[in-house]
């Protein structure tokens, strides 16, 4: 809790996290599907130091933040590692995000294109991207405009960013 307790005073508008079940179906939040060389599906939620999401949900109560939660399951979360390693790119992001209804469209930050922020917003589509752990790669996603950036280090993102929020 205190990465969320952190980007809270760092004051992000939204908070990226993934939730994952483990074996009493109690639903955490962890980046990954495993605690040490285990499936988190295999641990009873009272052995695992991990924040649970009802914790969260009670932190973020009544703070204008937005949260994108990403729900893992073991068949599921080695598709969507697979997919964001591949950097296959769709060559058209806004009839998908049309059809779905999508107010905001998140495009990885490793191909991410001008193009891709430019047809989005003349669809009126948000544009989010994000960066790993190092600050310096928020510099690609600010420079093609995106509206918003999802970062491991919110407190480095800051500093590349002074006087935005993003």
């Amino acid at each position: 809790m205190a990465v969320f307790r952190g980007s809270i005073a760092a004051g992000v508008g939204i908070v990226d996290t993934d939730a994952v079940l483990t074996h009493d179906d109690r639903i955490v939040l962890n980046y990954d599907l495993k605690s040490g060389e285990r499936s988190i599906r295999l641990y009873h939620f009272v052995t695992l130091n991990l924040p649970a999401l009802e914790n969260f949900f009670v932190l973020i109560k009544d703070k204008p933040i937005q949260v994108m939660l990403e729900t893992k399951m073991a068949r599921d979360g080695d598709a969507i590692r697979r997919y964001l390693n591949s950097r296959i790119r769709l060559q058209d992001y806004v009839q998908p995000a049309k059809a779905l209804g999508a107010a905001i469209q998140f495009i990885n930050f490793r191909i991410i294109e001008r193009k891709d922020v430019h047809d989005l917003h003349a669809a009126a589509i948000q544009v989010f991207s994000g960066t790993t752990s190092d600050p310096a790669e928020g510099k690609k996603p600010i420079a093609i405009g995106v509206d918003g950036i999802l970062a491991a280090d919110p407190l480095g993102l800051q500093k590349l960013l002074p006087g935005k929020r993003y």
